[in-house]
Order: C-alpha cells, then sequence, then structure tokens
C-alpha cells in the first residue's frame, strides 16, 4: 500500500494471478463487531492494483484486505449483494427502507 496524495492510496496485489479476480474491502475498526468489512471495490479479470480513497477524516486509520473472487459461493449473487458471501442458502441480501415512505429524503 502507498500513498499517492493526501486521501488517496494504491493498494497492489502481489504474486496476483491474470485469471482471477480481486476485491478490496475496508473496514474502520479491525476488532470492533460494530463496524463491519464494507462493499469491495471490484477489480477486472487479473487487476491487481487498487486506488482507494479514505473518506474516513475521523478515524484516520482504516483496514484493508483483499479476497479473490467475486461470488464465493457460486450462487449467481455478486458477494457484495450476497447476504452470506460464503453460504449458498442466504442469497441476495434486502434492506427495506420503511421510514421515510414515499419520495421522502434521509438527512
Amino acid at each position: 500500500m502507498t500513498q499517492v496524495d493526501s486521501n488517496r492510496f494504491q493498494i497492489t496485489i502481489t504474486n496476483a494471478v491474470s485469471y482471477a479476480n480481486y476485491e478490496i474491502y475496508r473496514r474502520p475498526k479491525l476488532a470492533d463487531p460494530n463496524f463491519s468489512w464494507t462493499a469491495p471495490i471490484t477489480g477486472a479479470l487479473g487487476q491487481a492494483n487498487f486506488t482507494v480513497i479514505n473518506t474516513n477524516f475521523v478515524n484516520l486509520y482504516e483496514f484493508f484486505r483483499a479476497g479473490v473472487g467475486s461470488d464465493w459461493d457460486l450462487d449467481g449473487v455478486l458477494n457484495w449483494r450476497d447476504a452470506q458471501p460464503s453460504s449458498t442458502n442466504a442469497g441476495l441480501l434486502n434492506i427495506t427502507i420503511e421510514f421515510p415512505a414515499g419520495n421522502g429524503t434521509v438527512p
């Protein structure tokens, strides 16, 4: 990981292979269960370099991890949309916002 400028970083996966795709996940606190790994930056086939933007200015530290593939359980649902990426039983993650109803906005 190399800093590009004040809020961008370059992450390079070493020993990447051309026939796999990689995903970069981020998390503001490593051991805190209140913070989950975010929806990933999904790379193209063989992509090993990723640019990430630090949007967490309250806590200047962020943690990153790389994963191989975008559908680990081969259920046809991309990991970032899968309710449980390592289980074929969970399927698509759905979130329903009940309030505000209609054309409301969330502050």
